[in-house]
């Protein structure tokens, strides 16, 4: 079947998403997609493993997110070239994550919406390439953040070309 974006009353505003939905990849990719709508969407545990791509190339894309994250693993290109986006992230519960490659890439503005970004998860991380590369506005602490032990491809090259400094 077909998943519609609109409700009975023809609103994203209040759509529900399904339980059983494992993958919202690529959802958004290269759109003008900029809708406050998504704010209220994926805000209830589910089964999203894969959000890779969700905003890729998303130029104007700048809003609010809510999204219960918690059961993700492929996060990989998700807000790559959404270069306008600076909002916050800080609720996101990252810590299942695997594959963040390209995660935030040429998100030159993000600076997550002018908030701590302190307590990021990343243990479980086995690819940070090119994680916030060019996030040339950048400046928060990542003091806290919970960084990978074991074998973790780029975690030294997570911050190529971004104006962080550590």
């Amino acid at each position: 079947g077909t998943l519609s974006l609109v409700n009975e009353n023809n609103s994203m505003s209040t759509w529900d998403m399904p339980t059983q939905l494992t993958r919202v990849d690529n959802m958004f990719r290269s759109s003008n997609f900029n809708s406050s709508f998504i704010s209220n969407w994926f805000t209830q545990p589910n089964s999203i493993t894969n959000w890779a791509g969700m905003f890729y190339n998303c130029s104007f894309f700048n809003q609010p997110l809510n999204f219960n994250t918690s059961s993700g693993t492929s996060f990989s290109s998700m807000f790559f070239n959404a270069n306008s986006f600076n909002q916050d992230i800080s609720s996101f519960n990252l810590s299942s994550g695997t594959n963040f490659r390209d995660f935030l890439r040429n998100g030159y503005r993000f600076n997550n919406g002018g908030n701590n970004l302190d307590n990021v998860n990343l243990s479980s991380a086995t690819d940070l390439r090119s994680f916030m590369e060019r996030c040339y506005d950048f400046n928060g602490s990542t003091s806290n953040w919970t960084t990978p032990t074991g074998n973790c491809q780029g975690s030294k090259f997570m911050w190529v070309m971004s104006s962080y400094t550590g």
